[in-house]
């Protein structure tokens, strides 16, 4: 069975008062999910700082779902990370264990070998 439609929703906030944010990400990656066609293989629920890399448990939980799911969905960028050099961390070994990584908000598939994702990245302006 192909995993390529099987993909894990990745939701992140700073502090565990936020669970409304949680909530519209989810709301959110769910919806793009059924629109799209895709399946949701898992939801992974992180509080943790933007500013620092995604945990080692976020990294064991996904490892459990390597064999179901290729591709992490985020409802956008600072979801993910707010710090440039720990996003390219993280993609990096994200990249390793086999996943992509697509940024809803942008209708965007990062790649760090993309021009295009580096010019986002780098030059982008908020």
């Amino acid at each position: 069975m192909s995993n390529k439609k099987n993909v894990i929703l990745y939701c992140r906030v700073n502090r565990n008062d936020q669970e409304e944010g949680v909530e519209k990400q989810k709301d959110l990656l769910i919806k793009h999910c059924k629109e799209n066609g895709f399946s949701v293989t898992a939801v992974i629920e992180d509080v943790r700082s933007g500013t620092k890399q995604i945990s080692e448990e976020t990294y064991a939980l996904l490892q459990n779902y390597q064999m179901e799911a290729k591709t992490i969905f985020v409802s956008s960028l600072d979801r993910l990370s707010r710090s440039i050099n720990n996003l390219i961390v993280d993609m990096r070994r994200l990249k390793k264990m086999g996943f992509g990584v697509y940024v809803v908000d942008r209708q965007e598939t990062l790649d760090l070998d993309s021009k295009n994702t580096m010019n986002v990245l780098l030059y982008e302006e908020k």
